[in-house]
């Protein structure tokens, strides 16, 4: 294919090309980013309260952060490609296969830190909001589950 061939396809195609957040991904972009945004405009929008609403707002920019650049290194793949035990429940990969008997004796504070964050939102936005916000946590969630399969 010639490059100006390719180009045209990129150009119409449903790919997002944003240097910043390094390269094309579309699953990162209407899973990942694309929800971060949408979820900071639900937040803005709906929360009058200055200092509750900056406090969120940052509560997503460091969940983004956190998924995007530290989330990965957390997962443990030994050199010949298999998931081992981590005593950590949300960086343990057998445990999400359901393959895993040992103890889990502690949990990740920036891996909850996102479905803390829904809790919250769920208790101060009204009932019309709550459909908008478990759809915006499925979509996290697929997310997670991609940075999961990228990250090993």
């Amino acid at each position: 294919m010639k490059r100006s061939a390719f180009l045209e396809r990129l150009r119409n195609g449903p790919f997002v090309y944003q240097e910043d957040l390094g390269g094309l991904c579309s699953t990162c972009s209407t899973y990942g980013y694309d929800v971060f945004k949408d979820l900071a405009n639900l937040i803005i929008q709906n929360i009058e309260n200055q200092e509750l609403q900056t406090r969120l707002l940052k509560s997503i920019e460091n969940s983004k952060r956190f998924l995007k650049r530290d989330y990965p290194k957390h997962l443990h793949v030994t050199c010949d490609g298999k998931v081992s035990h981590d005593p950590c429940i949300n960086h343990c990969l057998p445990f999400a296969f359901g393959n895993c008997n040992e103890d889990h004796i502690s949990e990740c504070v920036e891996c909850n830190e996102i479905f803390n964050l829904f809790e919250e939102l769920r208790l101060l936005l009204g009932d019309e909001q709550q459909e908008t916000l478990r759809e915006f946590q499925e979509m996290l969630e697929y997310y997670l589950a991609h940075l999961t399969r990228k990250g090993i």
